[in-house]
C-alpha cells in the first residue's frame, strides 16, 4: 500500500469514527426519544430560542405579514424573508421560508436541539 492511499484510508476511518460517536450522542439525547412530530404554521409559535436564531440570521416576517417579495424596496423597508412553515421531528426542526428580492426563492433552516440548546445544522441556506 503506498503512503498516500494509506493516509487517505486512515482519514476516512477517523472521520467515520467521529460520525458514529456524534450520532450516538444525538441518539442518547432523552428529549429526542419518542418525540412526536409538531407542525408550526406561524413563526410566533416557535420556541423563543429558535426565533432568536432566525432573527440573528436576519429579519424574517411571519407567515401572515408582508415582506419584500420583489426588488422594489418599500418605505419603510420590509424583511426580505418570510416564514412559510416548520416541522419538528424529535430533535430536528426544519424551517421553510421564502426570500424576496431580485429572484424570489425558497430556503430551509435546519436546527438541532441538544438539551436546551438549538444549533444550526449543515445544509441550511
Amino acid at each position: 500500500m503506498n503512503g498516500g492511499y494509506r493516509l487517505f484510508l486512515y482519514a476516512v476511518l477517523a472521520f467515520s469514527a467521529a460520525l458514529i460517536s456524534t450520532t450516538g450522542a444525538f441518539a442518547d439525547n432523552p428529549i429526542c426519544k419518542n418525540a412526536a412530530s409538531i407542525a408550526f404554521t406561524r413563526k410566533a409559535d416557535l420556541p423563543r430560542p429558535v426565533v432568536d436564531i432566525i432573527e440573528k440570521l436576519g429579519p424574517m416576517a411571519d407567515a401572515d405579514e408582508p415582506f419584500e417579495a420583489s426588488d422594489v424596496i418599500s418605505t419603510p423597508p420590509l424583511p426580505f424573508r418570510r416564514f412559510i412553515s416548520a416541522t419538528q421531528s424529535g430533535c430536528n426542526l426544519t424551517i421553510n421560508y421564502e426570500s424576496g428580492g431580485r429572484a424570489h426563492s425558497r430556503g430551509v433552516i435546519l436546527l438541532r436541539q441538544t438539551g436546551d440548546t438549538w444549533t444550526v445544522r449543515q445544509g441550511s441556506d
